[in-house]
């Protein structure tokens, strides 16, 4: 029959395994014969094709023709309670629904719900009576046979629930493998108990259907048959990517893991998965989270249509970042808590897969913000704030620094409007600290460069009085501190600093505000100008001061010195006075 078959075959390609033909491959023979004896025909044809007692199914490895080890693979044939019949239409009736499908002789139960899996016990069966049905677990043979076992055709009966005509429906399914591909699909099946005209013997009649509501039957589909590309086919995973930045003074932050949280929609616009993101890690500082999509199989491939396997799909997913809840929603697509700001941004995950017998199922994916095609889903969050370092330097000669300047910081909450902060000591009462190695301060002293770092500053409005000055300068002005404003603008990628109040500084000693870059990123180089202590000199010698000691020991000799009779100054120059008083009035 091979040769017949070989010197016939339509392909070249036609392949055999020995002298049987290829796993999942289908075949027809034709019969002719010259009928010469009218009504004396003898005639017969016998065959094993058809009529079949047994639950079967049949595993192959489509592309490597590798032969299957003894229970590497497993199945399960499902018995669902109830009893049908189908008329001459094909409309079936349900006869009973409180009995049980026949099962195969040598079933016995385990009372085992666990699933059974690669090496595990080769045959047995769990009943499940919540759910009004039976499972039987076998493993596939060596050359890819699932033999369930023959029907137990002991019930049968004339006339009863097991009666010839009658039908029950079974779910026939590869066990999932944990480590290697397999074929996700599900047979249907309802077997009717038919009897063998000749023989008697009863065999089951089986038909296919695409579902559960077994009304569609799988077209061309004479067996079942479970397929995938190997055992060693590592099982074929889809997973999206995406990186996390988080942005503080315009550069990566460390991130923490499960600090941001991301989820996965489906065509339907339904969340089909949720990722946090790790730690961040490398340089510069980077997080990822990782969604895992349920594996492909055989089946992904399927086309009912055409009975056949696709060589290709695509899906399309949506990735989002979750928005934490009680964030604040600044109504202008970014949402901010605790001092970061989230972005309501979504980016397309379309996944390609295709399959072959030769290379196996392969999958990639295309990311799309917008209308913009990009590499990978990467979300970059701001952390709102600024650095601002301190520089104290001479008013005349900019090249001098000054150490040991002393400053205080308070933050406003008054939140005045922009343009118009009024310092009010008052109601300026939260002093901000700092902390330098375990010692938390709340001064700021300039370094020998004259420096001192601010640290990051939140948003909002920030005054920085001088409260001691360097060695030899004037302290500025306590009542005039210098306004330190913090804002962040939506558009951009980092917070911005002002210095507000300028106008009550003279153009010499106004602060200055300059945007610079550092190891730890950008900062803001605040430099405020300091004059120097100045004492008059004394010009010409002695000056003046001889003659106030000369002018000192007259006045004193006049109180207390006499004249040359003995008489006291004071009292002469008294009466003297009173005389020449008393004589313009015409006394004696």
């Amino acid at each position: 029959l091979k040769a017949v078959f070989q010197s016939a075959s339509a392909s070249a390609a036609q392949t055999w395994k020995g002298n049987t033909f290829e796993d999942g491959t289908y075949h027809t023979i034709d019969f002719f014969y010259l009928e010469r004896g009218n009504n004396e025909s003898n005639l017969q044809i016998r065959f094993n094709m058809v009529n079949t007692t047994d639950f079967t199914a049949h595993k192959a490895l489509i592309a490597t023709g590798e032969n299957l080890e003894h229970d590497y693979f497993q199945f399960e044939l499902t018995g669902l309670d109830g009893v049908w019949r189908r008329d001459n239409s094909g409309a079936a009736t349900l006869l009973s629904e409180d009995v049980q499908a026949i099962k195969p002789k040598d079933a016995k139960v385990e009372n085992n719900s666990a699933q059974a899996k690669p090496g595990d016990v080769s045959r047995y069966y769990v009943r499940d009576d919540a759910n009004k049905r039976w499972t039987y677990r076998v493993g596939a043979s060596a050359d890819g046979n699932v033999n369930f076992g023959n029907a137990d055709f002991t019930l049968v009966t004339e006339g009863g629930d097991y009666s010839v005509g009658n039908s029950f429906r079974y779910i026939v399914r590869e066990v999932e493998n944990s480590t290697y591909d397999y074929d996700s699909r599900v047979y249907y099946m309802e077997a009717k108990i038919a009897q063998d005209s000749t023989t008697h013997e009863y065999y089951l009649s089986k038909t296919y259907y695409t579902d559960d509501s077994f009304t569609t039957p799988v077209a061309d589909t004479r067996f079942i048959s479970f397929v995938n590309l190997g055992k060693n086919e590592p099982r074929s995973v889809p997973e999206i990517t995406v990186s996390k930045n988080l942005k503080r003074y315009n550069k990566n932050s460390d991130i923490t893991a499960g600090q941001f949280t991301f989820e996965l929609l489906n065509e339907a616009n339904a969340v089909v998965g949720y990722a946090s993101c790790g730690a961040s890690v490398g340089d510069p500082k980077v997080a990822s989270a990782k969604f895992t999509l349920p594996r492909l199989t055989q089946i992904d491939f399927w086309d009912p249509a055409t009975s056949n396997y696709k060589s290709s799909f695509q899906r399309t997913y949506t990735v989002r970042e979750v928005i934490p809840s009680s964030a604040t929603d600044n109504q202008n697509g970014t949402y901010t808590l605790d001092g970061i700001v989230y972005q309501q941004k979504e980016y397309t995950a379309t996944l390609t897969a295709t399959r072959s017998d030769t290379a196996g199922i392969n999958t990639t994916f295309s990311y799309q913000e917008g209308a913009n095609s990009v590499t990978s889903p990467v979300y970059t969050n701001i952390a709102i704030g600024a650095r601002v370092k301190l520089q104290k330097q001479d008013v005349a000669d900019s090249a001098i620094k000054l150490e040991n300047a002393v400053f205080e910081l308070y933050k406003d909450h008054e939140n005045p409007e922009i343009g118009n902060p009024v310092y009010d000591a008052a109601n300026d009462s939260e002093k901000v600290t700092h902390t330098v190695g375990e010692n938390v301060l709340s001064a700021y002293t300039t370094d020998p460069n004259g420096q001192v770092d601010l640290g990051g500053l939140g948003e909002g409005y920030y005054w920085l009085k001088e409260i001691q000055a360097p060695t030899g300068y004037v302290i500025s002005d306590p009542d005039k501190p210098v306004g330190i404003k913090v804002t962040y603008v939506s558009a951009s990628t980092e917070s911005v600093v002002t210095v507000v109040a300028e106008s009550s500084y003279s153009a010499a000693m106004k602060p200055t505000l300059v945007k610079n870059t550092d190891t730890e990123g950008t900062y803001f180089a605040l430099t405020i100008p300091n004059v120097r202590t100045y004492v008059l000199p004394s010009v010409g010698g002695p000056g003046v001061y001889p003659f106030l000691l000369v002018g000192t020991f007259i006045a004193v000799y006049a109180l207390v010195g006499e004249d040359d009779k003995g008489r006291p100054l004071f009292r002469r120059f008294g009466r003297n006075a009173s005389m020449r008083s008393g004589g313009s009035l015409g006394g004696d």
